[in-house]
């Protein structure tokens, strides 16, 4: 009995300290490989179903830890970075939230309208730094046998939008429009988008016109008063 109890202990006493060198090794081969990856960084989750195109909230994600080597550069981190945009796609619970499925909110004020992204190629060309409110006019070229004919497609068209680096311009277009400028991209030979006058200035020269008197310019006045002087020079003698 006292060696059954004996050998028992001694059993006991090995399952333990062999309990306790695999719990070593293990946490060792843990700590290597964590070394190996290396540093961490944060990605967003998603916590929950979120459907295509609408509005992207901070509560609607969580903070992922994934380690740097396996972590990719479109992969979104940081909160900000969903203010004022939505998903194209729908994300499930568990997605991961990347930059390519981003794009920024319409709010498009007329039913009838559409925004068209229009892209910086080497068919499609940029004469100017476009801004939001700019208007545009659009021109196209096409070959044809024998030559080739350009063609204004379309004139004062608003700057919706644009991307950074203006890579891109979004045009508030209505459908006909649209599908008129996709025919376009698709076979034109090159596209020219061009700066067009504003309709605010427009507006301020032709007011700042009519204050003339009797329609002049102020050269023309000038001129007009350079004559009246020498006119009462010459009486005055």
């Amino acid at each position: 009995m006292q060696d059954a109890k004996r050998r028992a202990m001694i059993f006991a006493m090995l399952s333990v300290v062999l309990a306790a060198i695999a719990a070593y090794y293990f946490l060792e081969q843990s700590n290597q490989l964590e070394a190996g990856l290396g540093d961490e960084r944060v990605v967003l989750v998603a916590k929950k179903n979120i459907k295509s195109r609408e509005p992207l909230k901070p509560e609607y994600f969580e903070e992922m830890p994934v380690p740097e080597r396996y972590a990719k550069s479109n992969q979104v981190s940081n909160p900000s970075q969903l203010e004022g945009q939505v998903s194209v796609v729908a994300l499930g619970k568990g997605d991961q939230l990347t930059t390519n499925v981003l794009r920024p909110i319409t709010q498009l004020d007329d039913p009838s309208k559409r925004l068209v992204l229009l892209r910086a190629s080497n068919r499609v060309l940029f004469d100017e730094l476009f801004n939001a409110q700019d208007r545009v006019d659009i021109v196209v070229s096409y070959e044809k046998e024998g030559g080739g004919t350009t063609e204004l497609l379309m004139n004062d068209k608003l700057v919706y939008s644009v991307a950074q680096g203006n890579k891109a311009v979004g045009l508030e277009l209505n459908l006909k429009e649209a599908q008129a400028l996709i025919k376009a991209e698709n076979f034109a030979h090159s596209i020219r988008v061009i700066k067009a006058p504003q309709k605010k200035n427009l507006s301020k020269r032709a007011r700042q016109r009519n204050q003339q008197p009797n329609g002049t310019n102020p050269a023309q006045q000038q001129s007009n008063g350079q004559t009246g002087q020498g006119t009462m020079s010459q009486g005055n003698q």
